[in-house]
């Protein structure tokens, strides 16, 4: 039962002789909900257990064990992005609503980019997402919860997420990130190296583009050729205006 407004005492409920406390937050079916149904309660909870996974399986992937890129994108894919995107369909239209929630599952995702793939804690969310070819989480919610959808055959609520289903649920938000980064004028150094997010895509092993394997390709901007490494180390310092990788 959901109460509105603000109440002047805790009301009793009674049931079958059985009082029924008054909660600010309740678990239903791994979702945590509030008083005001914001689910800021829930993201904040995934939040934090999706980060203390990464940062315990981070002492154990260390580089100098010999992980892969391609082993810790699948640590990603399964850990992170399966603790944090848990019913992203009950959840997803509030990153549209509230731009403060989707900024805190960016910042939730450029520290477990940094803590798995060794980048400087200085990089910013879209240059950490660009450099390892990961897509952003909330665009990634969006795609499930889309997906869910429209396996439910409820077109409206998808499309209300992804507009552009017409072009492909994949594509469209391949597009959305490609879009938000050229325009983006925060990361200017890192668009140097990586002028589109499908030339970094396509130079990432076992991450092919949409339209091309991966491979080795020229970047004309930076005048560098991007291969496939096992690290990358980023910063926003002017004084090392460089890629490490």
């Amino acid at each position: 039962m959901v109460f509105g407004g603000r109440l002047q005492r805790s009301p009793t409920l009674r049931i079958c002789g059985d009082a029924v406390p008054l909660v600010a937050q309740h678990w239903v079916l791994g979702v945590v909900l509030d008083r005001g149904l914001s689910l800021q309660a829930h993201l904040t909870t995934a939040c934090d257990k999706a980060l203390k996974m990464i940062y315990r399986i981070a002492l154990v992937a260390k580089r100098q064990f010999g992980i892969r890129p391609s082993s810790l994108h699948v640590i990603y894919s399964g850990v992170f992005l399966g603790e944090l995107c848990y019913a992203s369909g009950a959840w997803a239209h509030r990153l549209i609503q509230n731009k403060r929630l989707a900024s805190k599952v960016s910042g939730a995702q450029r520290k477990a980019l940094c803590r798995l793939y060794g980048l400087y804690t200085t990089v910013s969310a879209a240059a950490a997402q660009v450099a390892t070819a990961v897509l952003p989480v909330d665009l990634v919610a969006k795609k499930l919860a889309a997906s869910f959808f429209l396996k439910r055959g409820e077109e409206d609520r998808a499309r209300a997420l992804v507009p552009g289903l017409e072009h492909g649920l994949e594509t469209f938000v391949w597009g959305l990130w490609e879009d938000y980064w050229r325009t983006n004028d925060r990361d200017t150094i890192a668009r140097l190296f990586f002028p589109t997010v499908e030339l970094r895509r396509r130079s990432v092993p076992g991450r092919p583009g949409i339209h091309d394997r991966a491979r080795p390709l020229q970047c004309e901007t930076a005048n560098l050729v991007l291969t496939p490494h096992r690290s990358l180390r980023m910063s926003k310092s002017t004084d090392r205006e460089a890629c490490h990788l």
